[in-house]
């Protein structure tokens, strides 16, 4: 499997800092570069994608041999279709698991940043400039580091903010998941949810039974939920 990224910025020498330190090299080139090597991780250790990549592949042998181009296969087809009930596709899932791990990587503060400077992203319906430097004066918006420099945790408000802003409806599985429970337990259980999804048969049906699975017992854990943040901010 091969991959050509376009990552819509100037030309630049390939550097691996691209994917070592994408927050301190370059970033919103780095980022996109980042953003898009998870999705070939993604393609190579995920059963569905790599099943959508061989039915893909069958059909490129056909045409080489025969000149003939083949429709998309049932996966291609559906991978874009968005579930009645859910309001998001396989793709959809896939980015916002992608987003999961740009987080991890840039930062929430950071990604966030770099968003509200974006040329081709309004996403002033969920937060304006001045709203993120208000929550961030307020101390809500924060990225720890330890001595080395490297990053130890964030404000539960940045990373719900960072996954809100995620581009249309790529969002929008992390927000099924948020409504159902909170910021907190939708931080821990989202990339666990979305990695077992993408290795059945219908990614976004697989996803909405876990939730159903994990979701009822929502109100006994609120106190649970409670406690783990007073001792976050002990912390």
């Amino acid at each position: 499997m091969s991959m050509v990224v376009d990552v819509g910025d100037a030309w630049a020498p390939p550097h691996p800092f691209a994917l070592a330190g994408p927050k301190d090299w370059r970033p919103p080139l780095s980022r996109v570069v980042f953003h898009e090597t998870v999705h070939y991780w993604q393609y190579i250790s995920h059963a569905h994608l790599i099943h959508l990549v061989t039915e893909d592949w069958m059909r490129l042998k056909h045409f080489d041999a025969t000149g003939q181009s083949l429709p998309p296969g049932n996966l291609r087809r559906g991978f874009t279709q968005r579930i009645e009930g859910a309001g998001f596709s396989t793709r959809d899932l896939m980015e916002a698991h992608a987003r999961f791990w740009d987080l991890q990587v840039l930062g929430p503060p950071l990604l966030i940043e770099l968003e509200l400077d974006a040329p081709n992203r309004d996403v002033s319906q969920i937060l304006t400039r001045a709203q993120y430097e208000h929550l961030k004066a307020d101390g809500k918006i924060w990225h720890h580091f330890d001595e080395h420099g490297d990053g130890v945790g964030y404000s539960s408000l940045s990373f719900d903010l960072a996954m809100r802003l995620a581009a249309g409806r790529y969002a929008l599985p992390y927000l099924r998941l948020r409504e159902e429970t909170n910021d907190l337990i939708a931080a821990a259980l989202f990339p666990l949810c979305a990695h077992f999804a993408l290795h059945s048969d219908s990614p976004p049906d697989f996803y909405l039974s876990l939730l159903k699975r994990l979701t009822p017992q929502r109100r006994s854990d609120a106190r649970t939920t409670d406690r783990i943040r007073m001792a976050v901010a002990v912390h």
